[in-house]
């Protein structure tokens, strides 16, 4: 199907919590805590990527002071070890995204920001202990950041983001580069907000069926954000029709794709104009599932899920979403199963921390090839300290 058509048949769009239950669903996962080493003298993971069982990558960035420093665990099989990253005089690194190549190596990506600025970062972690270093990618003359990358193969993959600002008259737009085994090179893409336009993550299905979610908003009514959803067909990126079920913000922050033309974004929503840069409490999470030319928007069953940050197709009707929810004021995590029905919360367990639990969060979320188990990462903190890095595994 072509880019024009899928633009077409995603107009019509179905908004439902999906009722009812599905025959035979499976149980539930339960999620147990893994140590990771610790951040000095804060930090959280934002991304994570399995290759299998025994490799993993997670990175982020851990707070030094005044400056941010990039954030890499690498998984062995047995235990989380840090590793370093290469060495930078910029004032801040932030690696948001990271995938493993067949070879077990790590491509992560984010931002560096040195004299007021921030440009795209891409760094590479060789599996077997040797250095790592930075791989040459784009870097748009008004500067700008990587959020999510999907790899393919080793000789194919996508890095996605934004580029410039939504300042002084020049709208932020739309950046997607394309790995061939060797380099990145820029790719063109659509950029239909006339004041800002970003993308989050980035999934691919096949060579010539890979989705982009973001959002974007409009010079004329600069409060109001709405989804963004892109697809490649092999020749050039298009925009989708996606659905804007918040009154004044559908923000999509991840995307996981169950097979060809079955497509989920998740993020939040929200109804309420407001003043606060960043308003959890008035968020409101919601899941878009796109299957037949049709999409559905779904909701937590639980009314305190503010914002779904991490989702993983692992079959057609078996999609695992990260949560983030407020109770009591109290940043939890939480992590949602579909299966056809309602929305069903997983089990967690409470953890291996030491103190009392002051908050937690979720902000990646990856499944072993497979059908193997899931990791989901971010950040957890107890009376014994600031946010120290977290991750919990699935039992299947």
């Amino acid at each position: 199907m072509t880019s024009k058509a899928l633009t077409a048949v995603a107009a019509a769009v179905v908004v439902t919590a999906i009722p009812g239950t599905a025959a035979a669903a499976p149980a539930g996962r339960t999620w147990w805590s893994s140590v990771h080493p610790a951040a000095r003298p804060a930090g959280g993971l934002h991304a994570v990527a399995a290759r299998s069982a025994t490799e993993a990558w997670a990175v982020g960035w851990q707070t030094t002071g005044a400056e941010d420093a990039a954030l890499v665990h690498h998984w062995t099989g047995t235990q989380w070890k840090s590793v370093p990253p290469p060495p930078s005089d910029a004032v801040s690194v932030r690696l948001t995204g990271v995938d493993v190549l067949p070879s077990g190596d790590a491509i992560a990506v984010g931002s560096t920001t040195a004299g007021g600025r921030t440009e795209p970062l891409i760094h590479g972690y060789p599996a077997d202990g040797r250095a790592a270093g930075e791989i040459p990618g784009p870097v748009p003359a008004e500067g700008g950041s990587w959020r999510g990358v999907d790899l393919v193969s080793a000789t194919d993959g996508w890095a996605v983001g934004f580029r410039g600002s939504a300042v002084d008259g020049k709208p932020a737009g739309t950046l997607i580069a394309r790995w061939d085994g060797s380099s990145w090179q820029r790719v063109p893409s659509p950029d239909p907000g006339t004041l800002s336009n970003r993308l989050s993550a980035v999934t691919a299905v096949a060579a010539d069926d890979v989705w982009a979610v973001g959002q974007t908003r409009d010079a004329d009514d600069a409060k109001v954000e709405r989804s963004l959803v892109l697809h490649w067909d092999g020749v050039s990126w298009s925009r989708v029709a996606s659905p804007d079920p918040g009154a004044v913000r559908t923000t999509l922050l991840a995307v996981s794709a169950a097979g060809p033309g079955q497509v989920w974004a998740v993020g939040y929503t929200q109804d309420v104009l407001t003043d606060e840069p960043d308003p959890d409490e008035l968020h409101r999470a919601v899941a878009l599932s796109y299957a037949g030319g049709v999409w559905k928007v779904l909701r937590s069953a639980q009314p305190a899920v503010t914002e779904y940050t991490g989702v993983a197709a692992v079959a057609p009707s078996d999609i695992v979403l990260a949560a983030y929810r407020l109770a009591g004021n109290t940043e939890t995590t939480t992590i949602e199963e579909w299966h056809g029905g309602a929305m069903t919360p997983d089990q967690i367990d409470p953890g291996i921390g030491n103190g009392e639990h002051l908050g937690s969060a979720l902000t990646g979320l990856a499944a072993e090839p497979g059908g193997g188990r899931l990791w989901a990462v971010g950040w957890r903190a107890d009376l014994t300290g600031a946010h120290q890095p977290h991750s919990l595994r699935s039992t299947r």
